[in-house]
C-alpha cells in the first residue's frame, strides 16, 4: 500500500531541526507511519531546554510556511538494530491542508517563505 503526503523540502533550517528532534526524540512508534503534533514530539523529550528549541523552531517554520505542519514519522519495515535504540528511521515535516490539494499547499508555502512543498508516495 501507498499513501501520498505533502512533504515539505529540506533546507538547511529544516534539516538542523529534525536533526535535534532526532537525537532527543524517545519515539514510540515500532514499525509504522505516524503523523505526530508538535505537543507528542515535545512530550516524548525529556531535556526542558531541548524542549523548548524544538517549540520556538517548529513555530517559527509554521509562520514561515503559514499552515500548520507535523512531523510524519516512517518506521515501516525498520531493522531490529533500530527498533532496540527507538530511533526514527525517518523524518520529514509535513504541510496538513483542508482542501488536500498539492498545487495551493506548494503555491502558498513558496508565496510566504520560498519554500517548496513536494508529494511523496510512501509504501507501508
Amino acid at each position: 500500500m501507498s499513501r501520498k503526503y505533502c512533504v515539505i523540502k529540506e533546507n538547511q533550517r529544516i534539516r538542523t531541526l529534525l536533526s535535534i528532534i532526532k537525537s532527543h526524540y524517545i519515539s514510540n512508534n515500532t514499525d509504522s507511519l505516524q503523523e505526530v503534533n508538535l505537543e507528542h514530539v515535545l512530550n516524548n523529550i525529556d531535556n526542558l531546554d531541548i524542549r523548548t528549541v524544538v517549540k520556538n523552531a517548529w513555530h517559527d517554520l509554521q509562520i514561515t510556511i503559514g499552515t500548520e505542519i507535523r512531523l510524519l514519522e516512517n518506521n515501516c519495515k525498520k531493522s531490529f538494530i533500530n527498533r532496540l535504540y527507538q530511533k526514527s528511521n525517518d523524518l520529514n515535516f509535513m504541510v496538513t491542508r483542508a482542501d488536500n490539494n498539492t498545487n495551493s499547499v506548494n503555491d502558498s508555502a513558496f508565496e510566504t517563505s520560498n519554500s517548496q512543498v513536494e508529494v511523496k508516495y510512501i509504501n507501508i
